[in-house]
């Protein structure tokens, strides 16, 4: 039995955590945060604030977090500073902050309709990838993060072999 538990758990393992390389993940995040950042571009979440209160209905994460309404001036500034933390994260500037703010301003934008009777699951995914990019060490290769890293540190002498690790690997497979 314990063969074939250790089977198992070297599966599981090698699944999620097999050793690659940082440009799969940092390719994903470049596709992802673009795409994103193209399809809300033209989006004016500020509407929201004018919608009559009466059909305000907030669902469980509004309600439980005491989330309301912003007003138009607050959500313009709100959406803007979301869509530039998209771009942000695009190009892997400041990239770790920039995806936290992309996810934390995004469970809020994305989720606002859904308190107005518009309940529908299409972009539920998109706030779990921006939560699991947050998380993730998505900016390791192909971000301007990883250029100034490397304009720093090129006085010293290391070689310019790609890091392998599982930490590219579970992100890609968690959304895959």
């Amino acid at each position: 039995m314990s063969r074939w538990i250790l089977f198992l758990r070297e599966h599981w393992r090698r699944f999620w955590f097999e050793p690659a390389t940082p440009f799969n993940l940092s390719f994903c995040r470049i596709l992802f945060f673009g795409s994103m950042l193209l399809f809300y571009l033209q989006i004016d979440f500020s509407d929201w604030a004018e919608v009559d209160k009466f059909f305000w209905k907030p669902i469980w994460l509004f309600k439980h977090f005491h989330l309301f309404v912003l007003s138009k001036d607050q959500l313009v500034i709100i959406q803007f500073i979301w869509k530039a933390a998209l771009g942000l994260s695009c190009i892997g500037l400041f990239t770790r902050p920039s995806t936290i703010i992309s996810f934390v301003l995004g469970i809020y934008l994305l989720g606002l309709p859904h308190n107005f009777g518009r309940t529908s699951h299409e972009d539920a995914i998109l706030v779990f990838v921006l939560g699991i990019m947050a998380l993730s060490r998505c900016s390791d290769s192909l971000s301007v993060d990883h250029l100034l890293l490397g304009l720093r540190n090129r006085n010293l002498q290391s070689p310019n072999q790609p890091i392998m690790s599982g930490e590219y690997t579970w992100p890609i497979r968690v959304i895959w």
